[in-house]
């Protein structure tokens, strides 16, 4: 499944996998007030089935905090069921964000395409 959220001059696409266990929640464009609306609806639903949750951020340039917010909201609603949300492949200018806002020790963040991804708990 994929959709589209126009923020501003760009687009948010979001993109969900569900297989082996996991669901894969994919960014890429923009993720600010206008996107965060569907990104909650999907991480809530990604949170209400089995297995791990994973975001891709690797095609993700832009994350203000309405972003971060809807990212721990989804982490503190998995952290319930004994659960990790996990991030992967954040664009550098989107890991700064996380580490200028405090919240990347939060989360679980992972390189792309890191071996360690599958290993992480959930």
């Amino acid at each position: 499944m994929s959709l589209e959220m126009e923020s501003g001059t760009e687009v948010l696409e979001i993109g969900v996998a569900r297989s082996e266990g996991k669901v894969v929640i994919t960014l890429a464009g923009e993720l600010d007030v206008a996107g965060a609306p569907v990104l909650r609806e999907q991480l809530a639903a990604a949170t209400r089935t089995e297995g791990r949750v994973v975001c891709d951020l690797e095609h993700l340039t832009y994350m203000d905090s309405t972003g971060i917010s809807v990212l721990i909201a989804a982490r503190k609603r998995l952290d319930a069921t004994g659960r990790d949300l996990v991030l992967v492949g954040p664009s550098e200018r989107v890991h700064k964000v996380l580490e200028i806002t405090g919240v990347d020790s939060y989360f679980t963040i992972q390189p792309q395409g890191a071996p360690a991804e599958e290993d992480a708990s959930g």
